[in-house]
């Protein structure tokens, strides 16, 4: 098995606890004897630690090598699904989740580093979307099975399977070899520390520079889709639902916990099936043309969801949102792997995750602020910025067309 695939297989085994948690922490909050806001802060916190963490992640796997970095991230990943099945007290929680965001950082980052080492130029896209691909098995199995055992089983119990199968990354991880010459890292050998930190500074002002629209895509998105959309879904529904238990969507009935949590898995449903092929064709046509029409289909879902009231309009249109969202990452991954700055690839994937982690923590608390003007307003908003991200990339994608026929000529 290569060593991105073997991988991407850790991260996914690793992502089992955190994507368990998503789905089961909800409904049993109050049996656990948590409030509304700290359940809250739980789910959230480990996005905010990441935009702490990301910087640090280059130094540390250049400091531990890829191996020892991924056995760090198992360990860590056992400990905190197993934790969640004795933790009671509010500030142990959320010690947990901050650790989960270091392991995030660094699993994520290792993951990258390592399948774009094994990918070449004309192959980025392919092999991310590839590691993706492999990555949301792992999320996928948190979310289905943790439901599935909740039901019969209790949080803790669940909390502790799943523990005990994130055991798994330990073996995978032991057999993990590094790379025989590494280039992961953006510290150069032979260097004083603060010579070393002025360059990846340096570096990584020269990246954001020449890659700003493509950071700045992956901010606005991840507020527009991972805010303002996905974390209102259950919003949504019951908005729809009208006071009533159940609806009929394609003439079966379902209640709004249902209906959400179907809708939701569809972004990682998609990552599976459809993830290494949008990578492909983004290496084939360039990463503007492909970027555009994703940001179409987005906005147009967005207006459908605003214009229908009908339940099963509703489930396709925010269904198409979430599989589109979905694709964009890896075309938006592809593009920020295109831009290796001064220094290394890790310069321009940090950049890129701690964009992604800062629109995903942002975007709740923005959303949830929008709410007091009515999911109208805020749905708008959203399907504007979609919009106009659909436009700027549409013109690029246009720009460079031209350019490239007069070149030709």
């Amino acid at each position: 098995m290569s060593r991105s695939r073997l991988i991407a297989l850790i991260m996914g085994v690793c992502v089992i606890g955190d994507s368990m948690l998503y789905v089961t922490l909800p409904p049993s909050y109050q049996d656990l004897g948590l409030d509304n806001a700290t359940t809250g802060l739980i789910l959230s916190v480990n996005r905010f630690s990441r935009l702490a963490f990301n910087p640090l992640a280059a130094m540390v796997i250049g400091r531990l090598g890829y191996r020892a970095t991924a056995i760090l991230c198992s360990l860590m990943a056992i400990t905190c699904t197993l934790g969640y099945s004795f933790v009671q007290a509010p500030w142990a929680w959320l010690l947990l989740r901050v650790m989960w965001g270091l392991t995030w950082s660094l699993i994520r980052l290792t993951a990258m580093l390592i399948t774009l080492e094994e990918a070449s130029d004309s192959t980025k896209g392919q092999a991310l979307g590839s590691m993706q691909r492999l990555v949301r098995i792992g999320s996928v199995t948190g979310t289905f099975v943790g439901g599935y055992l909740l039901d019969r089983m209790g949080f803790r119990q669940t909390a502790l399977v799943l523990g005990l199968v994130t055991s798994v990354s330990i073996l995978l991880a032991v057999s993990l070899k590094n790379s025989a010459e590494p280039r992961t890292t953006p510290l150069a050998t032979g260097k004083k520390s603060s010579d070393r930190a002025t360059g990846a500074f340096g570096g990584a002002v020269t990246c954001f520079r020449q890659g700003s629209y493509v950071y700045l895509s992956t901010l606005l998105s991840a507020v527009a889709v991972g805010g303002i959309f996905l974390s209102t879904t259950g919003v949504l529904v019951k908005a729809r639902l009208a006071g009533q238990a159940t609806a009929l969507v394609f003439g079966v009935a379902a209640g709004a916990g249902s209906i959400s949590g179907t809708v939701q898995s569809f972004r990682w449903l998609s990552d599976i099936l459809f993830a290494p092929t949008v990578g492909r064709l983004s290496d084939r046509l360039g990463r503007h043309l492909p970027m555009a029409s994703v940001y179409a289909i987005q906005c147009l879902a967005g207006v459908l969801i605003l214009s229908t009231s009908s339940m099963s309009a509703t489930v396709v249109a925010s269904s198409l949102l979430y599989v589109a969202q979905s694709l964009a990452l890896v075309i938006l991954s592809s593009a920020a792997a295109d831009l290796k700055g001064a220094t290394h690839a890790s310069v321009s994937m940090t950049l890129y995750s701690s964009c992604l982690d800062l629109g995903e923590a942002i975007g709740p608390v923005l959303a949830y602020n929008l709410l007091g003007f009515g999911l109208f307003r805020s749905y708008t908003l959203g399907s504007f910025v979609l919009g106009g991200l659909g436009t700027v990339w549409g013109y690029m994608a246009i720009r460079r067309r031209a350019l490239s026929q007069a070149s030709g000529s």
